[in-house]
């Protein structure tokens, strides 16, 4: 299986209260066929010297990429 992977490092938030983060990003696929894709979110959430680390990953999705002709 291929995978590929887009780095996004650096994005700084300062936040209060609840927050929803939301992000898209566009890929253009060189092949057609069909794909499993998912994605992980990596952050920190600092506060004052306290640091949590989380990790979440989305459930894995099937697609079918069709030729730009069909």
């Amino acid at each position: 299986m291929n995978s590929l992977a887009i780095h996004d490092m650096g994005l700084v938030r300062t936040v209060s209260g609840s927050i929803l983060v939301e992000e898209d990003y566009i890929y253009n696929f060189k092949e057609p066929g069909t794909y499993i894709i998912s994605a992980v979110a990596e952050f920190s959430w600092i506060q004052g010297d306290e640091r949590s680390s989380y990790s979440l990953e989305t459930e894995l999705k099937r697609i079918t990429v069709a030729s730009k002709s069909e």
